[in-house]
């Protein structure tokens, strides 16, 4: 089987492809007991941060969203498991919210929502958790086997769109002066930060490589 986990921010780039972040690390760590054969990481924002950025840094992502809206479009995305795995971080920050609710309603404009899941172990609250970053997992539930479990998309939506108040919500930037400004800030382009694949083998060292842009 095949993964598309989609998390926050990376925080390794292709100029760094033979390092691993931890988040990837315990990923391909329980890879097999998920069934999985390929992870593709993928996240809201594109820009590569090596510490937790503060919410100033935090800017909307319009090309980021393009090229998540071309993969939700590729063909082969019906083979596979769509992973939220964007955790509990910034869950009051306006931009945040608005990312996660915009991508959650791409998912179900695509008809995909029958594969969107998150992950879970035998101890973990599923009723006070969900969508959890494999960091989390990785540094809690380690030794225990990870499953998948269907993410409960609408009620999720549903509370991202209540915690965007009216009188911000018409604040939010408009998408073009967003990609002005994202253009005009100095930043790695989405092709460069936005996903790793690994095809774990055993018996030899797993491969880290950047995706192609697509077509």
């Amino acid at each position: 089987g095949k993964a598309l986990v989609i998390e926050l921010y990376p925080a390794v780039s292709a100029k760094k492809s033979g390092c691993w972040d931890l988040s990837a690390m315990h990923l391909i760590n329980h890879a097999d007991e998920l069934g999985w054969g390929e992870v593709r990481i993928i996240n809201l924002y594109s820009k590569v941060f090596s510490s937790k950025p503060s919410v100033k840094e935090l800017k909307s992502d319009v090309e980021n969203t393009a090229y998540i809206r071309a993969i939700f479009e590729e063909e082969a995305v019906k083979d596979y498991d769509i992973v939220i795995a964007w955790g509990s971080s910034l869950e009051t920050h306006l931009g945040t919210i608005h990312a996660k609710a915009e991508l959650l309603d791409m998912l179900k404009e695509k008809g995909l929502e029958n594969q969107v899941k998150h992950i879970i172990t035998d101890r973990l609250d599923t009723n006070g958790q969900r969508g959890t970053h494999p960091l989390y997992l990785g540094l809690r539930y380690a030794k225990e086997t990870w499953k998948l479990q269907p993410y409960p998309l609408e009620k999720a939506l549903e509370e991202l769109k209540n915690n965007i108040p009216k009188k911000q919500e018409k604040n939010l930037p408009n998408a073009e002066k967003t990609a002005d400004s994202d253009r005009e800030e100095k930043r790695e382009t989405p092709d460069q930060t936005n996903r790793i694949e690994a095809k774990p083998k055993k018996g030899r060292k797993k491969d880290v490589l950047p995706n192609k842009k697509p077509a």
